[in-house]
């Protein structure tokens, strides 16, 4: 059998002549003089039947021929339905209908459709981990809260054996018969046997030498991957036989594809079922609906307890970790994938120079973190945003930041010690003197799905290695926030003193703002120009201002316009005429933060006089 790249070429290729015979016999035999001269499948749906039965629905485009005016053709569409059996490679396939149909009554052509490959939308994936986790509890008869691998070979008979798997393979399906050597593993005795059977389709291949001989913690993980293939994709590897594809196994490796729009229609059904496996192992190996009573056992655990909060957390990770039999690696992903942005801090391992070193964990306030954002940028990222980000290689080259290896801190000995690593006092207080960075999610653009692809059975350092896009100064973002919370509530307090009797006046008005704004009468003369005795005249309730000086009184205190409205009011001025000159006060109650001859150059581009009002000798003003 030929080696094809898709279902339509494959269905042309092996089955045209029979397709094309059909569609003009059924032409004919309705009395037409017409014949099919050329025709191609431009979409193909294929349905799971009974068994391994399938249906297959082709949209058929047809160049139709007159055979009396053979210079006479016109393009038809035809639906075709044929039935075959995967198991026995379609050899009983068989055309069931044929129809005439409009362009627009062809099959929808999609690659899940194609493969029988599952729709797994990505906000369905937590709640798909949550079901084939309670399958398998059940099925397998497990209590705890990790999956119990013993137990699913026991209770399960899964096809589950170990085999000298050789590069990155971590674990495999296989879709025909191999020669592979492989050990069954003895759960009484808790070893690896000999198994003198060769490896049948269907059965699921683990990485002997890393998960038994190093006894790598991420056994589960691999086993999950292989059991989402296992009962989600049988079809589709029976599909991949037929087409003839060199792939003779699905293998669960350490390096993620990325799929792009220039593979052929395998390989992208291929990057498809490696993200399903890749994202609901994750979710069947620690499933959503056993994590917060898992954190809430751990959070009352002593052995978990330490002086420094980094540390705790670390520990309480590493805790997690043991509970679902996975490596603290993992069960960091995991925590970040749940929303637990606090856990960024922990099982920080980093290479320079050939050595690997263990920095010391780190914690902060929860809910610092958004979902794209980490604090941690190992070497190769940071130098990449060195290089192409202006504004960081700048913040870097003014000498207030250190980069540590695994972050970016604030050089102030307040945070980094001598040694170049943080300080007890940072450890607990990461968001107020690390960088944050925003990482590029990896989608599978143009495909089915959308989402981070996560690199969870990577090798340190590779582990968690992200695309920096972004950063932010998180001092800087915190002084802003307390900025903004101090005139939130300088602005309520305000407001409510304004309600009460005690600034019924223009004059108690005036010398709120004055208190409020720490502004004495000298400073507001200064910047209204209006002279000093008048100014005190206005706060003393002798005399009530000009509206023009009014306006100059709200610049010089800055008012928000809120209270410049209230100030005109209380001068018993209606300032929401639609005079020209209201109209230009209104306007310029945006920029009452600018200086006075700023805003006399706004009136002036609006057609009105100067503030404050002068009288000819410029002495007291009404």
């Amino acid at each position: 059998m030929a080696q094809y790249d898709n279902l339509k070429d494959y269905f042309y290729g092996e089955y045209g002549t029979e397709l094309k015979s059909a569609i003009s016999s059924q032409i004919l035999a309705g009395g037409s003089h017409k014949n099919i001269s050329d025709l191609s499948i431009i979409s193909l749906k294929c349905d799971e039947d009974i068994a391994s039965n399938v249906t297959i629905t082709l949209g058929i485009a047809a160049n139709v021929v007159d055979d009396i005016e053979s210079s006479i053709s016109d393009k038809q569409f035809f639906i075709v339905t044929m039935k075959g059996n995967l198991d026995i490679q379609f050899q009983d396939i068989r055309i069931i209908e044929i129809r005439s149909a409009e362009h627009d009554e062809l099959p929808e052509d999609n690659i899940l459709s194609h493969f029988i490959l599952p729709d797994i939308p990505l906000e369905q994936v937590e709640r798909i981990g949550n079901e084939l986790y309670v399958y398998y509890k059940k099925h397998a008869k497990f209590t705890e809260p990790s999956l119990s691998l013993e137990k699913i070979i026991d209770n399960m008979c899964a096809p589950i054996f170990f085999s000298d798997l050789t590069g990155d393979c971590l674990g495999r399906v296989n879709f025909v018969n191999s020669d592979e050597k492989i050990y069954h593993y003895d759960t009484k005795e808790k070893i690896l046997k000999y198994d003198n059977h060769s490896a049948e389709p269907g059965t699921i291949l683990i990485n002997k030498k890393r998960y038994y001989d190093e006894l790598n913690g991420e056994v589960i993980i691999t086993v999950a991957h292989e059991l989402i293939h296992w009962q989600l994709h049988q079809k589709f590897f029976k599909f991949l036989v037929i087409l003839g594809t060199t792939t003779d196994a699905m293998n669960c490796s350490a390096t993620i594809s990325i799929p792009d729009d220039n593979m052929t229609d395998v390989q992208k059904a291929l990057c498809i079922a490696e993200w399903q496996a890749n994202t609901l192992a994750m979710r069947l190996a620690i499933p959503q609906s056993t994590v917060e009573s898992t954190i809430k056992k751990i959070a009352s655990d002593p052995s978990t307890y330490r002086d420094n909060a980094g540390d705790h957390m670390q520990a309480c990770v590493i805790e997690f970790a043991k509970i679902y039999n996975v490596s603290p690696l993992v069960a960091k992903e995991r925590l970040r994938q749940l929303g637990c942005d606090y856990v960024d801090g922990t099982c920080l391992e980093y290479e320079e120079n050939g050595k690997k070193i263990q920095a010391a964990p780190f914690c902060f306030l929860p809910g610092s973190l958004e979902d794209d954002e980490t604090f941690i940028i190992y070497r190769d990222e940071y130098e990449g945003l060195l290089h192409e980000n202006v504004g960081f290689s700048e913040l870097i080259n003014s000498g207030g930041y250190i980069y540590l290896g695994y972050a970016v801190c604030i050089l102030d000995s307040k945070y980094v010690d001598n040694k170049n690593g943080l300080t007890d006092y940072a450890r607990e207080h990461a968001d107020e003197c690390l960088i944050k960075f925003r990482y590029k999610k990896i989608t599978n653009t143009g495909l089915i799905y959308s989402d981070h692809i996560s690199s969870y059975l990577s090798k340190i350092p590779e582990f968690n290695k992200v695309e920096i896009e972004g950063f932010k100064i998180c001092g800087v973002n915190k002084e802003l926030d307390e900025k903004i919370n101090d005139d939130i509530e300088k602005y309520v307090d305000t407001i409510n003193e304004l309600k009460s009797r005690k600034c019924s006046t223009f004059a108690n008005t005036l010398v709120l703002h004055m208190r409020k704004n720490s502004i004495d009468d000298s400073i507001l003369s200064h910047r209204t120009t209006i002279d000093l005795p008048l100014i005190r005249d206005y706060y003393n309730g002798e005399k009530i201002p000009s509206e023009e000086n009014v306006m100059a009184l709200c610049i010089g205190l800055k008012l928000h316009p809120d209270f410049c409205y209230d100030m005109f009011e209380k001068a018993n001025y209606f300032i929401k005429a639609d005079t020209p000159k209201h109209l230009a006060y209104r306007f310029l109650f945006k920029y009452t933060s600018k200086s006075i001859d700023t805003c006399n150059a706004i009136l002036e581009k609006l057609g009105q006089k100067p503030v404050p009002k002068k009288n000819k000798k410029r002495v007291l003003n009404s």
